[in-house]
């Protein structure tokens, strides 16, 4: 049982459980698939990594989960994970876009300068060789293809 909170528990009069070896208990939460988010109360020097117990003091706090609950606690803990991994692809692919842009941005600014692409600018029109206009045409191309892939 993996567990992802650890506290102290209390009883209802205010007092802490204590467990067998004396020490305070703590409420965990279990993550198996028999068991999911269901709570329990536990030795304190119990090791979610080493599974190890402490003094082996064990006590559900929660009622018997009907079928129907784990089903759908499991099967939102699945979309979880799944939206988690998109989520991560997405963001791996706009961090490649977002270098992409910038190489970009690089390349037109260099043939900008260079004498190779001459460009002016008479009265707000843009006058460019042909060479300019199909660099500009195969870079434009090439951003449509690879946002479209």
């Amino acid at each position: 049982m993996a567990s992802s909170s650890l506290r102290s528990s209390n009883r209802s009069d205010g007092s802490l459980s204590k467990c067998y070896c004396g020490a305070s208990t703590a409420i965990l939460k279990s993550w198996t698939r028999g068991n999911p988010g269901r709570r329990f109360e536990a030795c304190k020097y119990y090791d979610p990594i080493t599974k190890s117990r402490g003094c082996k003091y064990f006590k559900w706090c929660d009622h018997i989960q009907t079928d129907w609950q784990k089903n759908l606690i499991n099967e939102l803990l699945m979309e979880k994970k799944i939206l988690k991994n998109e989520l991560g692809k997405y963001g791996r692919d706009l961090e490649y876009f977002v270098n992409d842009r910038g190489e970009l941005l690089v390349e037109i600014e260099d043939l900008k300068a260079s004498d190779y692409v001459k460009c002016k600018n008479n009265a707000g029109v843009w006058k460019c060789s042909s060479m300019a206009y199909w660099v500009i045409i195969v870079l434009l191309i090439f951003v449509i293809f690879k946002l479209g892939a």
